[in-house]
């Protein structure tokens, strides 16, 4: 891919997830609204119609979070099919760390172009399976980024969605040991309860961060 159609690209993923925080944000403006008027008109709001607002803003957040991780798939992929040679891992000492493809998918592939594409989604794969603050290290490290914390504003906030959307997804949203000295927030062995603000707040650092990857790489591609 060259440099023209990588920015054409990003643009336009920058542009589709944009999009999509903008309609997570009206969603959740959409649960508070009725929220407010639930509680206006009947001040005995029932444990079950909570309940269902809870399921409606634990959806919300958890798929803000896939946003995220599928946001940063993409930006990488474009990456990678500009910058190959980035998918090199290097040790401490600079030396290259040897990775093994077998036969079957080297001759496979009919072309250069589809190995590449092969080894990228292989890498983007083994990316997806970490977690937000080994992704951090990893711009860091690799792409010699600032830390996302002192450039993406409400990051804290994002590492929180990250965490109990955890919670949520593998521990029926019940606050545990490990998650809790992540991000120091809520009680350990109670069901964590999400509130339309730490949604907001989540999309509002959702927004951020798509903004800053933008940037890191139209810039990077740009310097080329």
């Amino acid at each position: 891919m060259n440099t023209i159609l990588a920015l054409e690209k990003l643009a336009s993923i920058f542009d589709y997830y944009k999009e999509h925080i903008a309609d997570l944000t009206a969603t959740v403006f959409a649960i508070k609204v009725g929220e407010e008027e639930l509680v206006k008109y009947r001040s005995d709001v029932d444990a079950k119609s909570r309940t269902i607002l809870q399921i409606g803003l634990r959806m919300i957040l958890v798929y803000g979070i896939v946003l995220f991780e599928e946001m940063i798939k993409e930006y990488m992929k474009v990456f990678f099919q500009v910058y190959p040679r980035t998918l090199i891992i290097q040790d401490n000492n600079g030396n290259s760390k040897s990775k093994c493809l077998d036969y079957d998918t080297i001759l496979g592939a009919g072309s250069y172009e589809e190995l590449l594409d092969v080894m990228i989604e292989k890498e983007i794969y083994k990316f997806g399976r970490k977690n937000i603050d080994e992704i951090e290290r990893f711009f860091d490290r690799k792409l010699k980024v600032e830390p996302f914390s002192t450039r993406v504003d409400k990051w804290e906030e994002l590492r929180r969605g990250y965490y109990v959307r955890n919670l949520i997804v593998h521990n029926r949203g019940v606050m545990n040991e490990f998650v809790y000295k992540k991000i120091e927030w809520g009680q350990i062995g109670e069901s964590v309860q999400i509130q339309p603000k730490l949604v907001f707040d989540l999309n509002s650092a959702l927004g951020a961060f798509n903004e800053y990857l933008y940037k890191v790489f139209k810039d990077k591609l740009r310097a080329a």
